[in-house]
């Protein structure tokens, strides 16, 4: 076992040092790592969050904004073999061009004509109602949200779980789909109940169409939010 997780801490120079970043893993996956939960030996939980071809690995925080830890590690007694001989396919950053940017034409001169204009009268302008700020969802870490927030049909209920683990399971298969996951916490019959929700959408036909997708992935009872 401590052979293992010696190759582990030095195949390929893959492995972070740790507290080089806040809520930073104490030791990345190796280069052949495919999944979208990692746990650290230390027990944290980070998931994937890929950007421009870039893999980084954001801490899972709760609801104080402190890594969950604790949980058992993805590779408790050292990642397989195949795993620290893999490479990272490398990636070539694409050529942008600069767009060309034509000098704009002179307006003609336009003569003031000898008798004066009578001035415009402004017409009042109605103020705008203030914009009302909206939780942020991204996707690869879980939002949480108030009941007030969740509503309006904006999201998609997928499920209502007991324990955080299936509310994991869950939040990791929309984040494959390509969507944001929340939680509510609500209570049903005396229980603390952690409703998943999928969202949130633009307009209605994407709401419709994601509702499509969740329910052939395996969420055959979800529902748009009201």
């Amino acid at each position: 076992m401590a052979t293992a997780l010696v190759t582990f801490l030095t195949a390929g120079g893959a492995i972070a040092q740790s507290g080089t970043e806040p809520h930073a893993p104490s030791e990345e996956p190796p280069a052949g790592f495919e999944g979208h939960r990692y746990v650290d030996t230390a027990g944290c939980v980070f998931l994937r969050e890929d950007a421009g071809g870039t893999v980084a690995w954001k801490p899972r925080l709760a609801r104080d904004r402190t890594p969950i830890c604790g949980d058992e590690p993805t590779f408790p007694d050292g990642p397989p073999a195949e795993l620290l001989t893999a490479k990272t396919p490398e990636t070539e950053a694409p050529e942008i061009e600069a767009p060309e940017i034509e000098a704009p034409e002179a307006e003609p001169q336009v003569a003031e004509s000898a008798e004066a204009e009578a001035p415009a009268v402004a017409e009042p302008v109605e103020p705008e109602p203030a914009a009302v700020a909206e939780p942020e969802v991204r996707v690869g870490e879980i939002a949480s949200l108030s009941r007030a927030e969740a509503a309006g049909g904006r999201y998609i209920q997928v499920g209502a779980f007991v324990g955080m683990p299936r509310v994991d399971r869950a939040a990791a298969r929309l984040f494959e789909l390509g969507f944001g996951a929340a939680v509510v916490e609500e209570r049903a019959r005396g229980r603390k109940i952690n409703t998943v929700l999928a969202g949130p959408f633009d307009d209605p036909d994407a709401l419709a169409a994601a509702l499509q997708m969740v329910r052939r992935a395996g969420f055959s009872d979800a529902f748009p939010r009201p």
